[in-house]
């Protein structure tokens, strides 16, 4: 958008919405959660998963928070929270603060999945809020430990190279008249585990 439009456009809101995904889970990141909340206090995971809570710094100007759950035409209808929401909307508010918040004064960034109807959204949200909070708890986290693949497992070779993502993200200009970029990313494969096990190689190199 600045690249577009000038570096000293500003942007107010970013949403991105997973539109069709496909594919396996790395049991490692489950053991990683799980260890994480049996090494970090609650209270301390909480206040760094807020908006801007691992950022060195904040918008100086007042951000519009997005709903957990909308109608968005542009997304493909209602949407809402799915379970790399926080987390990626965490390190995406970390970036704006390295880079000296660039992105304007009024940035927020929030991350949703395509449920195509309200009630599923709000099943999801609530679902999920339900989950997070079961985790908190020692007895539900040890019997998760005993139905869940062990950490170094994932999905076969099969399901990874057959597996499918796309996600549109839209930008808008902190302008009178907003306006307004987009961008569709998407894969044939395995994002979840194949695509970032490569780009994590090609990082380190």
């Amino acid at each position: 958008m600045q690249k577009k439009y000038g570096e000293t456009t500003e942007i107010k809101t970013v949403r991105s919405a997973v539109m069709d995904i496909k594919g396996g889970i790395s049991a490692g990141s489950i053991t990683t959660t799980l260890n994480t909340l049996e090494t970090f206090p609650v209270k301390y995971l909480i206040e760094s998963y807020r908006p801007f809570g691992l950022s060195p710094i904040r918008p100086s100007g007042r951000s519009v928070k997005q709903k957990s759950v909308l109608f968005d035409q542009r997304l493909g209808g209602w949407i809402g929270p799915w379970f790399m929401s926080t987390t990626n909307a965490a390190v995406v508010f970390r970036t704006y603060g390295l880079l000296g918040g660039k992105w304007g004064t009024k940035f927020f960034y929030k991350e949703y999945l395509n449920y195509g109807s309200w009630i599923k959204s709000q099943m999801v949200r609530l679902m999920l809020r339900i989950c997070l909070l079961a985790l908190t708890l020692p007895l539900f986290r040890w019997v998760v430990r005993k139905f869940v693949p062990g950490s170094g497992q994932g999905p076969t070779e099969e399901a990874m190279n057959n597996g499918k993502f796309t996600m549109k993200i839209i930008a808008e200009t902190d302008e009178e008249t907003p306006r307004e970029g987009s961008v569709i990313l998407s894969t044939n494969q395995d994002a979840a585990y194949l695509l970032t096990g490569i780009a994590s190689s090609e990082c380190a190199k």
